[in-house]
């Protein structure tokens, strides 16, 4: 009954509108690029972990609650809106999607690639003014929105299961899974320190549509996954979140590597791209 009751508190949790990675799936996410970081940078972001970290929930606890639908839609892209799988010919052009789409529809697709590229470009911004503060809080939120393209629900119109009878997997997944199993995530998710510099990123939004449709192809397991969960519950074999994490939780955490990868790779090209400025070895205390 507990293990039924666990699946009815998740159905229930996840009405909630604020999906998105939970809190620890963002930390841990940040926290290893910046654990990973490559030579010069590696000292300041190890030393504005903390802040960094911080800031990698602020799209979710502060914007989001700031700014209401507008914020919401950074967040995701449902590829269906937009085309039809393998979802190749969709615009990595912002001023193109939005001829092709119009600006409504677009907006209901979602906006989570082109935001990215978007706070990269306030990020390089950062760099180059040498703020670095708003260096850790551009790195942080910048962090978020790649975080949120790994995670496979993010690219779908079928974002909770709902069309699937999976509803609840939303939050189940990506919030209660983590934080249920959260010392096996963190010992998990960890990144090597990196050698060399990273690829650059000649397009963000291109790179992260091609991440997209990646994540996308995920989504059926992850529903099976779901699947299979509940009914472990209803035949009495085991309890729903044992059996997701056997069945779905090396996806998440392959996912949110991948994440922490390729949010290094994006804080590594806006400080190229920015002419590499020196890097303090601590952060500055912040201004009242």
């Amino acid at each position: 009954m507990r293990s039924v009751g666990a699946v009815i508190i998740v159905l229930t949790l996840s009405s909630s509108s604020a999906w998105s990675w939970g809190y620890q799936g963002h930390r841990i996410i940040a926290e290893g690029a910046c654990q990973a970081m490559p030579e010069p940078m590696r000292i300041f972001y190890k030393s504005a972990t903390a802040r960094i970290s911080g800031a990698s929930i602020e799209p979710d606890s502060i914007l989001k609650p700031r700014d209401g639908e507008a914020e919401q839609r950074r967040h995701f892209i449902n590829l269906e809106i937009l085309s039809a799988f393998p979802f190749t010919d969709i615009p990595p052009s912002l001023q193109e999607a939005q001829e092709r789409y119009g600006r409504r529809k677009l907006e209901k697709s979602g906006l989570l690639p082109w935001h990215i590229a978007r706070v990269h470009d306030d990020l390089r911004s950062a760099f180059r003014e040498r703020s670095w503060n708003e260096v850790a809080r551009k790195s942080g939120w910048l962090s978020h929105y790649i975080a949120d393209a790994y995670q496979p629900l993010h690219a779908t119109v079928n974002f909770d299961g709902q069309k699937t009878c999976n509803q609840g997997i939303h939050l189940a997944f990506e919030t209660d899974l983590i934080d249920r199993y959260k010392a096996l995530f963190r010992s998990e998710c960890v990144l090597p320190p990196a050698m060399g510099d990273p690829d650059p990123v000649p397009d963000p939004a291109a790179l992260m549509l091609a991440e997209l449709r990646a994540s996308h192809e995920l989504v059926a397991d992850l529903l099976r996954a779901d699947t299979k969960a509940v009914r472990a519950v209803k035949s009495g074999r085991a309890d729903y979140f044992e059996e997701l994490e056997r069945s779905a939780g090396p996806m998440a955490r392959d996912q949110m590597k991948k994440a922490a990868s390729m949010v290094l790779r994006f804080w590594h090209s806006a400080w190229v791209d920015a002419g590499r400025p020196e890097l303090p070895a601590q952060l500055p205390r912040r201004q009242r």
